[in-house]
């Protein structure tokens, strides 16, 4: 079965052709957008001291109006096979029709229709790319844009420190380049970082060149100074090392393993009996820097509409009464939930977090099958960034969001390993991949 799936993956059946350079152009473009990266600097450099709010920069919708243009010339020839895709991720389509319907019910349902259509992009972009390019073509996608975006970066930086460098209380000095917070720039390196590992497992000749790029992708990470993105590098970068020593010589890599568990099952419970001092050890209060105050504000939020929510995106608005009475609590201005979970139940209620859990469930289940089918590295890497995206979303939004990083990869991600196993199945009798 392996043999037959092996030339299925490698020669691209599941598209029309061979992409063209079109093709490329339209996705790397698409995913520099979902990373928000450009818009609110281009904002800030053409428009100083108007707010950095992506919700009024005029950029931001034109930039999705160009997205929406070019995804619908890309999806032409794959019309489809994107049927077919949505078919088999019918999770998705539920998470969709529960954040649209949240207009009927939204506190302000003219932002949850608007970012609802946005929501739809950022899943038709991960569609398009999972049926127009092989898992190995995608890689080289994401590794393209990421490339584009750490540069600039550097470069803007270079040549416009006082907005390319953030500057003010806690965020002094922190990097965030052509992105729009530090955060955002650190979240999009680490998953720089954790595609350019992949590529490098994957590779049967390993280049100094791909080692560079992953050494430059650290550099900047530790520049953002986001403490997430660095825990989920840390993530990636172990994985990756694992890997190749277990390719080497499985008895090194079970042993890399077994330690790493062994440390992660003595630092887990001392997170939660010792959290002041753990906290202290990464550079952090135990307040996680005044997020326990919104989680308390936000649970209350929950309790009062708990089935359906208060609109997808619908929160969050300065001069909105519930967003004031959150800041009063906290004691500062509140952008987010600052934890997935609580900010999809605060918007779609429990209806959309059991979706989007479904959605998660399934991907996991994706990428276990795929590594007990030897889809190696691709199902290993997916289940590790399927962990990292978890992990980073107890302290910021990285699920179920529209135009956003993380989530569009997590979707690419669980997507072609979706398109893998389907192309098992059909060999074997068309078994569900669900």
């Amino acid at each position: 079965m392996l043999n037959r799936y092996q030339k299925t993956i490698f020669t691209p059946t599941s598209i029309s052709e061979n992409p063209k350079p079109l093709d490329w152009f339209i996705a790397i473009f698409l995913v520099i957008v979902q990373q928000d990266a450009f818009i609110t600097v281009t904002h800030l450099l053409l428009y100083p001291g108007e707010g950095e709010d992506g919700a009024e920069n005029i950029f931001n919708t034109l930039s999705n109006i160009i997205c929406i243009i070019l995804l619908f010339i890309g999806s032409i020839p794959v019309l489809p096979l994107l049927k077919r895709l949505a078919f088999r991720n019918i999770y998705s389509i539920l998470y969709i029709t529960v954040v649209l319907s949240s207009i009927i019910w939204s506190l302000h349902p003219d932002l949850s229709l608007r970012r609802g259509c946005a929501y739809v992009l950022t899943i038709g972009i991960a569609g398009y790319i999972a049926v127009r390019f092989t898992p190995e073509q995608a890689l080289l996608v994401l590794a393209r844009s990421f490339a584009i975006g750490g540069v600039c970066s550097v470069a803007f930086v270079l040549l416009f420190p006082e907005i390319g460098i953030m500057s003010g209380g806690e965020l002094e000095g922190n990097w965030r380049g052509v992105y729009p917070h530090k955060n955002p720039f650190g979240f999009a390196m680490a998953i720089a970082l954790f595609v350019q590992i992949q590529l490098i497992a994957s590779a049967k000749q390993r280049s100094i060149s791909a080692y560079a790029w992953a050494c430059f992708y650290i550099v900047l990470v530790f520049l953002s100074k986001s403490t997430t993105a660095l825990t989920t590098s840390i993530l990636y970068v172990f994985a990756g090392i694992n890997y190749v020593l277990w390719k080497n010589n499985r008895i090194y890599g079970y042993n890399l393993l077994l330690i790493t568990s062994l440390a992660v099952a003595v630092l887990l419970p001392a997170s939660f009996l010792a959290p002041d001092l753990f906290l202290g050890v990464i550079g952090k209060d135990s307040t996680l820097t005044g997020r326990t105050d919104v989680w308390d504000a936000v649970v209350e939020l929950i309790s009062q509409k708990p089935v359906l929510g208060w609109g997808y995106r619908a929160m969050w608005i300065p001069a909105d009464p519930i967003s004031v009475w959150v800041d009063s609590r906290a004691g500062w201005r509140v952008p987010s939930a600052h934890n997935s979970f609580l900010e999809v139940t605060l918007e779609i209620g429990l209806i959309g977090l059991a979706s989007l859990i479904l959605i998660i469930c399934q991907a996991f289940w994706r990428a276990i099958r795929c590594c007990a089918l030897g889809l190696l590295p691709f199902g290993l890497f997916s289940l590790v960034f399927f962990i990292g995206t978890i992990v980073a979303g107890q302290t910021v939004e990285t699920l179920g969001v529209n135009q956003d990083i993380d989530w569009l990869v997590f979707n690419i991600l669980s997507f072609l390993a979706g398109e893998r196993l389907a192309a098992i199945y059909s060999t074997d009798g068309d078994r569900s991949v669900n």
